[in-house]
């Protein structure tokens, strides 16, 4: 797995060499551990971001927001 994370490191220093003075969107597809490898710490002490998100009123949405919570606070906000 590290030879081939390795390698997609490489391409995507590759490609921003060449991209280099333009902003460049990344779309990653990752399994959802690896997922909570990289962001799991951040939802720990002392860089928590709930409570960074809570102090500006802004929803944040984990692994343990049902479809039907996240459903309501799209229909309060007008999304639906």
């Amino acid at each position: 797995m590290h030879e081939f994370f390795h390698q997609k490191v490489q391409k995507f220093d590759n490609l921003r060499r060449v991209l280099d003075p333009h902003p460049v969107l990344i779309h990653m597809h990752m399994y959802h551990n690896v997922f909570q490898l990289l962001v799991g710490p951040l939802l720990k002490p002392p860089y928590t971001l709930y409570e960074v998100y809570l102090k500006n009123n802004i929803t944040f949405i984990n692994n343990a927001i049902s479809a039907s919570r996240l459903a309501a606070i799209n229909s309060k906000d007008g999304i639906l």
